[in-house]
């Protein structure tokens, strides 16, 4: 029951990691990764926006893992998307459901019925669990395996980077950290971020993002795209969190189904009480 405790972190995790690949920063014109084609970077994103096509309506089933200092404990969770407009998430352990959420772009909804108390308001909820500043459309795209986290002006910034194994770009802000304000650690304007794309297919390999004011790391690898009923979704996502605290979650993709409709029940039992911050 361990991972069904620790379920509020699955919440922007599940909705979404086995290896850490070597990012070296090079000033290169064009990226040259092993015996791969080099390449501009508007020519990679070009290749890599080809990629982006997943049916509008989903339902995944992932066994997921948590790692953490407190050991591993293992899950299932089931997530039913219609993209750009609702997610639906369920963690379960031994058939128990330990938590249960909706989020939509204006709203989150959260149920944790091992203490039973539950969340109904804005993204302030996710704020409190997420290193990372996430909206909806940022768990969206963490789930699919899209670029996240990045306004598309910022694609016109991306700068090479050198990886042996992927092709790699690189963001990173010329912003000067004022000691004398309040700024959260992953704050956009202060996190350096890198992006690895597989060079067969242009599919996202991974997404890294390095705090300049806490040097944290949060990254996210994906697996080799696998057909799944006819599309093609990441064999696994990876998530690990590196800094003043180390955790992993491992999301392993067993299923996905396609659909013009997937309930999405939620109900708040009476007895529960408010988390209020």
């Amino acid at each position: 029951m361990y991972i069904i405790q620790h379920s509020k972190k699955l919440l922007w995790f599940a909705v979404i990691l086995v290896m850490v690949f070597a990012l070296n920063a090079c000033h290169n014109s064009r990226i040259l990764t092993g015996k791969h084609k080099a390449l501009k970077p508007e020519q990679i994103i070009e290749s890599y926006h080809h990629t982006d096509s997943f049916p509008s309506v989903a339902s995944f089933r992932f066994n997921a893992e948590i790692i953490s200092d407190g050991g591993a404990q293992s899950a299932n969770c089931y997530i039913r998307m219609y993209q750009d407009s609702l997610i639906w998430i369920s963690v379960r352990s031994m058939s128990l459901e330990g938590m249960r959420a909706v989020i939509t772009p204006d709203s989150v909804k959260y149920i944790d019925r091992i203490n039973n108390k539950y969340y109904r308001g804005d993204y302030s909820f996710v704020a409190q669990m997420s290193p990372l500043l996430l909206d909806f459309y940022d768990v969206q795209n963490l789930l699919l395996g899209k670029i996240m986290d990045s306004p598309k002006s910022d694609f016109d910034k991306l700068k090479p980077c050198n990886d042996s194994l992927f092709y790699c770009l690189k963001f990173e802000p010329n912003n000067e950290i004022r000691y004398d304000t309040i700024i959260r650690a992953f704050d956009k304007d202060y996190v350096n971020r890198k992006y690895l794309f597989y060079p067969e297919s242009f599919f996202l390999a991974g997404q890294v993002f390095k705090s300049m004011i806490s040097k944290e790391t949060v990254a996210i690898y994906y697996g080799m795209r696998k057909n799944f009923d006819a599309a093609f979704f990441p064999e696994y996502i990876r998530l690990i969190i590196s800094g003043y605290q180390e955790s992993e979650i491992k999301l392993d993709t067993k299923n996905i189904s396609f659909g013009s409709e997937f309930k999405t029940p939620f109900k708040i039992p009476d007895k529960y009480q408010a988390i209020r911050f």
